[in-house]
């Protein structure tokens, strides 16, 4: 019985079929449907603002208003499955294509994946970063074969599209999105979200670590793909940003 209520009420807020739900309701001075009227555009306003939040970006080329419009309709055809909001919204991105007010800007889509990946990364799980002072002192023999691990909160979006420039545009002007681009997202000890866009040697190298190579073969990988690619310099910045977790042997 009171599975069946929640699950009528559920509908009515969150997919607007309110003939179960208006069968169930007491009657008082309000009007019933006015009554739950209230209580959906609270529950929409609450999922929109935490639609907005995860992706700022997308609520600000759209503009406020536009985004609501958007968020109204995900949240119909997508209600919270799970008690955690920071997990909602993971859907959007492949929302974006099939919303016919979105259909055309083919772009938007890996906008809203880079930033669901920020949002990823900032609820990622704790775990060891490894820095430049983790390594002192390993010798040069045992450092070429180490393995670098991608931290938990490490994320890699490539795209035809020039996401990160799409990340920073105040509007949806001519040419914006032109230009592919591949951003890499890490989040630093501080638990700040960090973001800069990635060379082609630079994603060899990542994608080579994430394959499980050691160092050695994820050099050979970055050079084959960028050879002028200073790695020393590379590396540093991943130290610099948390890229990767301390390895088990280091451990």
């Amino acid at each position: 019985m009171l599975a069946e209520m929640q699950g009528a009420f559920r509908r009515a807020l969150l997919q607007g079929e309110a003939s179960d739900a208006l069968a169930r309701i007491a009657a008082s001075d309000m009007p019933s449907n006015l009554r739950l009227a209230v209580y959906r555009n609270n529950a929409l306003g609450s999922l929109a603002a935490v639609l907005a939040a995860a992706y700022p970006a997308l609520e600000r080329l759209l503009s406020a208003d536009n985004f609501r419009v958007l968020a109204r309709s995900y949240v119909a055809a997508h209600p919270p499955r799970r008690p955690h909001l920071s997990s909602y919204g993971a859907e959007l991105p492949a929302f974006l294509p099939v919303f016919h007010h979105t259909a055309s800007y083919h772009f938007l889509p890996d906008l809203a994946r880079l930033e669901w990946a920020r949002n990823e990364s900032l609820f990622a799980a704790e775990a060891p970063v490894l820095t430049g002072r983790s390594l002192e002192g390993v010798p040069p023999e045992r450092l070429s074969g180490l393995k670098l691990p991608w931290h938990p909160a490490t994320r890699l979006i490539e795209s035809p599209y020039a996401i990160e420039r799409l990340w920073h545009a105040e509007e949806l002007g001519r040419g914006v999105a032109a230009g592919a681009q591949t951003v890499l997202v890490t989040r630093s000890a501080e638990g700040a979200i960090l973001q800069r866009l990635a060379s082609p040697g630079d994603v060899a190298l990542l994608r080579a670590f994430a394959a499980g190579s050691d160092l050695t073969a994820a050099a050979d990988a970055a050079l084959a793909a960028e050879p002028e690619i200073d790695l020393q310099t590379a590396l540093a910045d991943h130290l610099a940003r948390a890229t990767f977790t301390l390895p088990q042997d280091l451990a």
